[in-house]
C-alpha cells in the first residue's frame, strides 16, 4: 500500500495521463510532497520516471500503477466499504421507519406525548 501523499500523486497522474508519458510540474500536484511521492512511486514501480529537473517530471504509469486503483476498489467492496454501506442503509432504514410511524400516528390522531 501507498502512503496518502503517494496515492494522491498517483491519482493525479492517472487522471491526467492514463496512457503514455506526460510532462508534469510541481503545480500539477497541489498540496503534495512531490519529490518524495514521485521517488516512492518510481521505486515501487507504479510510474516510469524518465526525467526530473527544475520542478518538472516526465512520467507515465506502469501496469502496476494502472491497476492500483482497480485493486483498491475491489478490496473496498469486499471489506470495510461493504460494512459502511450496511451501516448507512441500516441507519437510513431506521430513520425513515420512525418518520413513517410518526406520520401514521399523526394521521390517525393518536397523541403520543
Amino acid at each position: 500500500m501507498l502512503d496518502k501523499n503517494s496515492e494522491n500523486i498517483l491519482k493525479i497522474i492517472n487522471d491526467i495521463a492514463p496512457e503514455g508519458f506526460k510532462i508534469f510540474n510541481c503545480d500539477d500536484f497541489l498540496n503534495c510532497e512531490v519529490e518524495k511521492g514521485i521517488s516512492d512511486l518510481a521505486e515501487k514501480n507504479y510510474v516510469n520516471l524518465k526525467y526530473s529537473g527544475e520542478g518538472e517530471y516526465l512520467l507515465s504509469l506502469t501496469a502496476s500503477g494502472k491497476q492500483y486503483f482497480k485493486i483498491k476498489q475491489e478490496e473496498c467492496t469486499s471489506k470495510g466499504c461493504l460494512l459502511r454501506k450496511v451501516a448507512l442503509f441500516s441507519f437510513l432504514g431506521a430513520f425513515f421507519a420512525g418518520v413513517a410511524v410518526q406520520l401514521l400516528l399523526l394521521l390517525l390522531g393518536i397523541n403520543n406525548g
